[in-house]
């Protein structure tokens, strides 16, 4: 696998979406879930997919959405399963958000994801699968950051 890596600075604001909007999904029989666990970035998924609250979000809505942008979000930390079910997810943009630490597998199950930008954060080291399973990577930032030391096997799988 030929993987891409340039360093680039992208500032964006606001959140994208594609897709109906939550309500029209869940009267076609959909599933609402409640992704209020995944913190900021829960919120900013059920903003994309027009919910009410990350109480109630369509799984139909989120496994059609193909951009999310958290960039100056205070996300700080990454909770465990935080993009589950973004099956469509193409591009990811978490720059600028204060992550200090990415755990291991956080991009688990991103498989269609292209564009991950992580530039502008406090990150200081790459833990061991950080960025396994994503087969359709082309671009990965991680500029402006103070990364020590990237493991052989960050991107495995």
């Amino acid at each position: 696998m030929k993987m891409k890596f340039l360093a680039i600075f992208v500032v964006t604001l606001g959140i994208s979406a594609l897709g109906e909007s939550n309500y029209a999904l869940a009267a076609k029989g959909d599933d609402l879930i409640d992704i209020c666990d995944r913190g900021v970035i829960g919120e900013a998924i059920a903003k994309s997919v027009e919910a009410e609250s990350c109480a109630a979000v369509s799984s139909k809505g989120m496994m059609q959405l193909h951009r999310l942008t958290l960039g100056y979000a205070s996300i700080l930390e990454i909770p465990k399963n935080a993009f589950a079910g973004l099956t469509a997810l193409e591009v990811l943009d978490l720059n600028d958000s204060q992550i200090s630490k990415i755990p291991e597998n956080a991009f688990a199950g991103l498989s269609a994801l292209k564009w991950l930008y992580l530039g502008g954060n406090q990150i200081s080291e790459i833990p061991e699968n950080a960025f396994a399973g994503l087969p359709a990577l082309e671009l990965l930032t991680l500029n402006d950051n103070q990364i020590n030391k990237i493991p052989k096997n960050a991107f495995a799988g």
